[in-house]
């Protein structure tokens, strides 16, 4: 992984450890949990995905359910091309079932448009309706 991005979205998993998705300075998509023995594992989640060195992640969101439930969503350039919207479905907070993905069936497909897409945001629907909150390099804006 080169250097990090400073765009982080953290989530839990089912035992309450972190699940940290970034991407690097190239634009690729990574996820980072703590491994079986306490360290920090990278997993390059463009690389399992089918992602090429030639397209890059510009922006990504993720949220969380009361649930568990995670929920994946980011747009992917490619140099003279439109970005395209990639829409994970729910996904379990179990590391078993991140690892195991693979390919791009994971994903809802539908139409895309000929757009830039700068900033995503996603909002649990657990959350009441008029409170929304940003995570930035400064703290947290409401």
């Amino acid at each position: 992984m080169a250097k990090a991005s400073t765009q982080f979205a953290v989530v839990e998993d089912r035992d309450g450890k972190h699940m940290i998705f970034t991407t690097d300075e190239s634009g690729r998509l990574y996820l980072i949990v703590k491994g079986e023995q306490g360290q920090s594992e990278i997993i390059d989640l463009g690389q399992k995905f089918g992602f090429t060195q030639q397209q890059s992640i510009s922006t990504l969101a993720v949220s969380q359910n009361l649930d568990g439930t995670i929920h994946l969503v980011f747009a992917v350039q490619e140099i003279g091309k439109a970005n395209l919207l990639f829409v994970l479905r729910p996904m379990a907070p179990q590391m078993k079932d991140w690892l195991a993905l693979s390919g791009r069936g994971h994903f809802y497909a539908g139409p895309q448009w000929d757009i830039t897409i700068k900033e995503l945001l996603l909002v649990s629907p657990d959350l009441p309706l008029n409170r929304c909150e940003t995570l930035t390099r400064e703290g947290i804006q409401q």
